[in-house]
């Protein structure tokens, strides 16, 4: 009976620690189908200099952009944010915007889908048809692409630089998309073990937490010394 519940107690720890695990993965690693880490994307800048990007994705709302806006304005920092073709064509202003107000854009694709389902035909077409709206309505050349869902293998990391383009994830993610509180997502990422010099932390524009949470991180970030550049200055 006694090796029974010691068995039993056995079986109940291996499983918590197997929950614990599938919770803690998900958020802090990156899954890739790359083959090879010459086929891989940047997940880091210079880690030289104390520089710091911070990026944006979109995808399904401009509504939080102004409040967004308003915080990086007032400290006085210019971001890159990555569109998607559906965001583009929603809200054109808002792109022109950006691009006036000095940040930079990178590219997510043309449709937002999987590109390691994808042909190389179908990749590029979803990588150049939004480049060549983008620079018909801004001017803005764009240079950095970030795969939706982080969907790559090596045929999508090629092809964007066929396409003259650096596909790059990210160092920190915020998990804005995730936790439904701006001083939890600030703490968890200025308690991030990977932040340091070359960081490139991911934020989302279509989340109401994204800029309370930015109030309290900039500060935080500017008092360890750290100075937020755009993404060209630390690649």
């Amino acid at each position: 009976m006694k090796d029974f519940i010691k068995t039993g107690c056995i079986i109940c720890s291996v499983f918590l620690i197997f929950l614990l695990l599938m919770e803690w993965i998900p958020s802090n690693i990156h899954i890739s189908t790359s083959a090879s880490s010459e086929n891989s994307p940047i997940y880091c800048g210079d880690r030289q200099n104390p520089r710091i990007a911070i990026t944006f994705d979109t995808e399904n709302t401009a509504k939080y952009l102004p409040d967004i806006l308003d915080v990086l304005d007032t400290y006085n920092i210019s971001a890159t944010f990555f569109i998607t073709g559906k965001w583009l064509d929603n809200y054109p202003e808002e792109t022109r915007q950006l691009v006036d107000s000095g940040h930079e854009l990178g590219n997510h694709g043309n449709n937002h889908i999987a590109m390691n389902q994808l042909s190389e035909e179908e990749c590029r077409d979803e990588i150049i048809r939004l480049h060549k709206k983008t620079e018909e309505l801004t001017g803005f050349q764009m240079t950095f692409f970030r795969c939706p869902f982080s969907s790559f293998n090596n045929t999508v990391i090629k092809v964007a630089a066929e396409c003259g383009y650096q596909t790059v994830e990210w160092t920190c993610d915020s998990m804005d998309w995730k936790i439904k509180n701006a001083k939890v997502i600030a703490r968890l990422l200025c308690k991030d073990p990977n932040l340091g010099n070359g960081t490139i932390i991911r934020m989302h524009v279509d989340t109401p937490f994204a800029a309370p949470a930015l109030k309290i991180i900039i500060p935080k970030l500017k008092e360890r010394g750290y100075e937020i550049v755009p993404l060209s200055q630390i690649l």
